[in-house]
């Protein structure tokens, strides 16, 4: 079975991750919640979050610059920020071993600093087992950025 995600991500972009189950070619089963951004609370998207409130000032929905839907994310970060992590609040169940292309549609106009689309693997026991990510160039017009992953033999899901 092929299973597929389709999330936006920060500065103009949406992800797909890609799951390879089995040579059988089926339909892609999108694994995200609300992955094109469709569904808004408050003028952000429903099932997304951050680990510090103040984060969600960085970032809005962008109805100008969409590869597809209505929307992408639009990211405007701050020099003296290091960290702002933009992730799904629920995790995504998946098995151990299975193998994701992880990526992402990007238009970023970054002057410095690192942009990485990353995915965090959490054990059954809910604490982190390895992150892993794709690094993204600072000026590109729409360009697709993207790697395999195979999870570890001990994650259960993923953010």
């Amino acid at each position: 079975m092929l299973r597929y995600a389709l999330i936006r991500f920060p500065i103009c972009a949406f992800i797909l991750l890609t799951g390879l189950l089995s040579a059988v070619a089926e339909e892609p089963v999108n694994l995200a919640p609300n992955p094109g951004f469709e569904l808004t609370e408050q003028g952000f998207p429903k099932e997304w979050g951050f680990f510090e409130a103040n984060a969600k000032t960085m970032f809005c929905l962008d109805g100008e610059h969409a590869v597809e839907g209505r929307y992408s994310l639009r990211a405007d970060g701050k020099a003296e920020e290091a960290w702002v992590p933009l992730f799904t609040k629920s995790s995504i169940r998946v098995s151990p071993g299975e193998e994701f292309t992880l990526g992402a549609y990007v238009r970023p106009e970054v002057s410095s600093g690192t942009i990485l689309l990353a995915i965090r693997e959490i054990g059954a026991d809910g604490q982190s087992i390895r992150f892993d990510g794709v690094p993204i160039p600072q000026k590109v017009e729409w360009v697709f950025c993207g790697k395999t992953v195979r999870l570890s033999d001990r994650t259960a899901s993923i953010q």
